[in-house]
């Protein structure tokens, strides 16, 4: 924490805001304006270190979150890309049911088939066009259960 007698500005016995040593009202216009946010960082107490290290630390945060978001987002099934795993549940989005259904991707002769459940005909048979997936949460354990 910084000490009182090494910040630059500082606070009048009668309550005004000073460099030290000059008071506000002999500071020009553009000054001003500097010296307040300088103001403003020192009653933070931080030091420059501190800052940065807060700085880098929201950064990566916000890494985690936009890497969860990905994570657990909906994935259109014109991504190529992003083929849904087989050995693995998915959640299914239809254009033409307005409830997901747990299912299941399995690849075939001609590319490839979404399943709703474990249902031998395919979503297409039943007329339900897939239009996104994205995988299931894991499943809910208590706390000390790993």
């Amino acid at each position: 924490m910084q000490q009182w007698n090494k910040m630059l500005t500082r606070q009048s016995p009668d309550g005004n805001w000073e460099v030290t040593g000059i008071p506000w009202s002999e500071i020009q216009g553009s000054l001003y304006g500097a010296l307040c946010k300088l103001r403003d960082y020192e009653k933070t107490g931080l030091q420059p270190g501190q800052i940065l290290e807060m700085n880098e630390l929201y950064l990566e945060k916000c890494r985690e979150v936009n890497a969860l978001k990905r994570k657990d987002r909906w994935i259109p099934v014109e991504y190529e890309e992003q083929k849904p795993p087989q050995d693995r549940y998915i959640l299914l989005s239809f254009s033409n049911f307005s409830v997901p259904v747990t299912g299941r991707y399995e690849e075939d002769d001609g590319g490839g088939a979404f399943y709703a459940g474990d249902d031998g005909e395919t979503c297409s048979q039943q007329y339900l066009v897939v239009n996104a997936w994205r995988p299931l949460p894991e499943p809910y354990r208590e706390e000390g259960d790993g």
